[in-house]
């Protein structure tokens, strides 16, 4: 084998080893969880946990974007994307859900963390098997990401926030606003298998760009500046909830 097909092959991998690097930091939010559940103070894991999750939302949208550049797309690659989803974007948001809501019913946590992965496991099969576009016209149902990322930033809020902020420093356990949250994901768990249609931001450099950067932002050691982020990447994410499938779907791309 000569050099320029050994790195070819290894150009070529890139893409794979991205997607694998996205799987590892959704199972290392597992672990980050369950470590939360026993710990004195639960805080750094959980954000710990959110912090991996979002660093897995970069990744998963990293791997398609290498890919199309490099002329690297496969088969192979679009299956181990799937096993990316429902780990990172769907059983590592419901448990993180499970640790920091603990001043809600056990049931109603273990419910809503059911009713999340069911919905994306169905929502992901159903993304393989009726898009003929495989979400390059957009997708039917709302993202499994957009869940995992507004509830991995709103961890982030409630940890990083200072008590100045005054009703922006949520309490995720309890109270009315962890309600209403809580009662926003199971909106979340419904619209991804609904057939309202949402655009791929992450196809676009004008909104993956923005979103890498601010994802970025997180992982400062300032807590106010991470709070600002996730507070500002909360906000897109409820317009794009809100105004997503009001947009024309774009036409089918010209072979």
């Amino acid at each position: 084998m000569t050099r320029n097909s050994v790195g070819q092959t290894l150009v070529l991998a890139l893409p794979t080893a991205i997607t694998l690097l996205a799987l590892l930091s959704g199972t290392l939010s597992l672990y980050a969880s369950l470590q939360s559940l026993e710990a004195v103070n639960p805080e750094p894991h959980r954000l710990t946990a959110a912090l991996l999750i979002m660093a897995a939302l970069i990744l998963d949208g990293l791997d398609g974007n290498v890919a199309r550049l490099l002329k690297a797309e496969s088969t192979l690659g679009g299956e181990l994307d799937t096993f990316v989803d429902l780990t990172a974007f769907g059983i590592a948001p419901a448990l993180l859900i499970y640790g920091f809501a603990s001043g809600f019913p056990e049931s109603l946590r273990i419910g809503l963390g059911c009713l999340l992965i069911a919905s994306g496991a169905y929502r992901l099969a159903r993304f393989k098997t009726v898009d003929p576009y495989r979400g390059q016209r957009g997708y039917l149902g709302l993202p499994i990401t957009v869940c995992a990322a507004m509830t991995a930033l709103f961890q982030v809020l409630a940890i990083q926030a200072p008590a100045a902020w005054g009703q922006l420093k949520v309490d995720p356990a309890s109270g009315p606003v962890a309600s209403l949250f809580l009662g926003f994901v199971a909106l979340l768990a419904l619209l991804q298998v609904s057939h309202f249609h949402f655009p791929k931001p992450s196809k676009s450099p004008y909104f993956f760009l923005p979103g890498l950067i601010l994802v970025f932002l997180l992982f400062t050691p300032w807590p106010a500046l991470a709070a600002g982020c996730a507070l500002a990447g909360l906000l897109f994410g409820l317009l794009y909830v809100g105004l997503s499938p009001l947009l024309p779907r774009p036409p089918p791309a010209r072979e």
